[in-house]
């Protein structure tokens, strides 16, 4: 019974460095556990476990509670004793002052000496006050890039010497101050010569001759000079400078080069023949004459001892007639097909199947093309568009005969239908 049994005594054990606090433990346990013992009966709601604690106040008047006191102190704060709490603890208040900003000698009251500080300004020390003559004015002026003649007011000298300008004196405004960029004489070959400044000499690709250097002085070197080929009008240019030369479709012959005998290559040329339609052009030079889907007849031919006649042949037609000595592309043009060079009406056959209304020997789309030109309904003559005649379209699409072209004859087509070749 407990009047007769030894009980061990428990109370509340704290786990410093975690804070951690547990009721119901024994001495033995506790300490054993590497725990503070915070004594028989004791309880963690009314006991202190882990670092004392208390309010921590920092220079700008800030206050933090349940701060320990180590790290109070590592971030700069003033601790204020063990249980003490903001509530009832008044921290000091920082010192103040007037802050200086350079720029426009402004000055703002009442800061402390961080905050003026992280805003750029000069710190006038505590208790300081803004007057008059408290901060000075800073000095700005004019900047002028004289390299581009650019100028801004309100700069101060240093940020103007820092960006490579000129600074034109405290108080300086650019409407009345003088930023033009130097100009100097500018050649661009002989007797060319303007004044310019040396970035516009630049960019116009003349060759500047100094800040102050006047035309009229200046020696400006001269453009090499040589002789010019045109080879298509087998014309030779002396005296021209190789810009000029490329300008005008001419070949550079070099510096110092002359215009002699053999000086430039003479064109090669002949006669161009154009088979389609007979015409001919002499003079003509062989690439000149191929791009322009000619015929060359050979270096130094001539029209009129070559034989340039149009290459003609028979042309058959939907309902099969033919016509003789045809151009291939006129029987294209009139929806023919030429039978080649040279063929004739008397030995080609023009007859084809129904609905090859091409008459190239097979039924394909294009003849269903054609088909859709014809067709104009039950009992009505088509009306196609010309060069197709009525009679080619009933020729090639009339196939139940009863001289029309309806969804009946294309029945015909779909039967016959054959594809290309």
């Amino acid at each position: 019974v407990c009047a007769t049994t030894e009980c061990g005594q428990f109370g509340a054990c704290c786990f410093v460095e975690a804070e951690t606090c547990v009721d119901g433990v024994t001495e033995e346990g506790c300490v054993g556990a590497g725990a503070e013992y915070l004594g028989a009966g004791s309880l963690c709601e009314t006991s202190v476990c882990g670092a004392p604690r208390g309010a921590c106040c920092f220079p700008g008047g800030e206050c933090t509670s349940d701060a320990p006191a180590a790290d109070c102190g590592a971030a700069g704060g003033t601790y204020q004793g063990d249980g003490s709490i903001c509530g009832t603890t008044t921290c000091p208040a920082p010192p103040i002052g007037a802050c200086c900003f350079e720029q426009g000698g402004a000055c703002a009251p009442d800061v402390i000496e961080s905050g003026c500080t992280a805003a750029g300004g000069v710190y006038q020390g505590d208790d300081s006050e803004c007057g008059p003559d408290t901060c000075p004015l800073a000095a700005l002026g004019a900047c002028c890039f004289t390299s581009t003649g650019t100028c801004v007011e309100l700069v101060a000298e240093a940020d103007c010497a820092e960006v490579g300008a000129d600074y034109l004196g405290d108080g300086s405004l650019c409407t009345t101050a003088d930023c033009v960029p130097p100009a100097g004489a500018c050649c661009f070959g002989p007797d060319q010569c303007a004044d310019a400044p040396e970035s516009e000499c630049a960019a116009a690709g003349g060759s500047y001759q100094g800040n102050g250097a006047v035309c009229a002085s200046a020696t400006c070197p001269p453009a090499p000079f040589g002789a010019c080929c045109f080879v298509d009008a087998n014309a030779c240019a002396s005296d021209a400078s190789e810009g000029d030369c490329d300008a005008t479709g001419g070949m550079y012959q070099g510096d110092g080069s002359v215009c002699g005998p053999n000086t430039c290559p003479i064109a090669v040329r002949g006669a161009c023949c154009f088979t389609d339609t007979g015409a001919c052009i002499d003079l003509t030079a062989e690439p000149d004459c191929l791009e322009a889907g000619g015929e060359y007849l050979g270096d130094a031919s001539t029209c009129a001892a070559a034989e340039c006649d149009p290459r003609v042949g028979a042309c058959c037609f939907a309902a099969g007639e033919c016509a003789p000595d045809a151009a291939e592309p006129d029987c294209t043009a009139a929806t023919g097909v030429y039978q080649g060079d040279g063929s004739d009406c008397d030995t080609v056959d023009c007859s084809h199947a129904p609905g090859d209304a091409d008459g190239d020997g097979d039924i394909d789309l294009t003849d269903y093309s054609l088909f859709e030109d014809c067709a104009a309904g039950p009992g009505v003559p088509p009306d196609p568009t010309p060069p197709t005649t009525v009679a080619a379209c009933l020729a090639a699409f009339d196939f139940d005969a009863d001289q029309d072209v309806d969804v009946q004859d294309f029945g015909g087509l779909q039967a016959t239908f054959t594809g290309p070749g």
